[in-house]
């Protein structure tokens, strides 16, 4: 008689950093969307990455195409497509950011990617393509912006001569200075 052999269920196919507080993980960044469309927020900028748990219960989850917004998706826009880097998610306030990583969790991290490397390069390669699909899909569904197309108010142009006052710029100074100081309010 053969041992039946148990599958374990798919990890959730939604990430959320605020249920993995205090947890080391890999970032693999696929790209910075600048504009997304969301119901809820309207238009925002995104990052796509994906997510690879390295402690906690889930630890060696992957998460692909994990959308990130608002400030987590800033700490990842200037890294370029396919680069890979640790964090420890940190609760810090109300909110939940991508923390810097110990020496210890960077140690951890590294060994990770040197066993895990042709899994690596494919998760990698799959996120880098996924947002370029994507970017593709919401160009195109991304309506061209509206609004005005000339600034609504502009500085007044300083002239020769003028000096801003300490700690202003030339605007405030100039209307400083066409009013008449009040003694009572100067304290001279």
């Amino acid at each position: 008689m053969t041992t039946p052999q148990l599958r374990r269920p798919a990890p959730p196919s939604n990430f959320t950093s605020s249920e993995h507080v205090g947890e080391v993980c890999l970032v693999v960044n696929g790209g910075y969307h600048p504009r997304v469309s969301t119901k809820e927020f309207g238009v925002k900028p995104a990052g796509r990455v994906t997510v690879v748990l390295l402690t906690g219960p889930r630890a060696d989850n992957v998460y692909e195409d994990v959308m990130l917004f608002g400030g987590q998706s800033s700490q990842f826009r200037d890294w370029g497509p396919g680069e890979v880097g640790a964090a420890r998610i940190v609760q810090k306030g109300k909110s939940v950011i991508w923390g810097e990583p110990s020496p210890y969790d960077e140690d951890m991290a590294t060994r990770w990617m040197v066993a895990n490397g042709p899994r690596l390069d494919q998760l990698r390669a799959d996120i880098v393509r996924v947002f370029r699909e994507k970017a593709v899909e919401l160009d195109a569904a991304m309506p061209a912006p509206t609004g005005p197309t000339q600034p609504q108010w502009t500085n007044p142009e300083a002239r020769p001569g003028d000096q801003p006052l300490p700690g202003m710029g030339v605007r405030d100074s100039l209307r400083r200075e066409s009013q008449p100081a009040d003694p009572d309010e100067t304290g001279y």
